[in-house]
């Protein structure tokens, strides 16, 4: 029972501090700027959820694999995660990547 706490917490604070972060609709002004580059004629625009989601695997890995965190940690840890995968995932444009110049 406290495990699922943990995750929830993290994942209610993950998915907010994205929210104030990254902005809380498309287009949204957040602290940190976008990343975007160009590269053979496209603009390239990683998505923080795809961070996010990269993180759980590796996480989950690394735990798993090596006992890298203790069981509450890694629940707030992979909440914190999720909740920021979600949350991007709430974007009008969360599926475009890249576009031409």
């Amino acid at each position: 029972m406290m495990g699922t706490r943990t995750f929830i917490f993290g994942y209610v604070f993950g998915f907010d501090l994205c929210a104030l972060v990254y902005g809380k609709n498309t287009g949204d002004v957040g602290l940190l700027p976008n990343i975007r580059f160009q590269l053979m004629g496209y603009y390239f625009s990683p998505h923080h959820w795809m961070y996010f989601l990269m993180l759980v695997f590796v996480t989950a890995f690394l735990h798993h694999k090596y006992g890298f965190l203790t069981e509450n940690v890694f629940r707030l840890v992979l909440g914190i995660c999720v909740g920021g995968f979600v949350q991007g995932l709430t974007y009008k444009d969360w599926f475009i990547v890249a576009t031409r110049l």
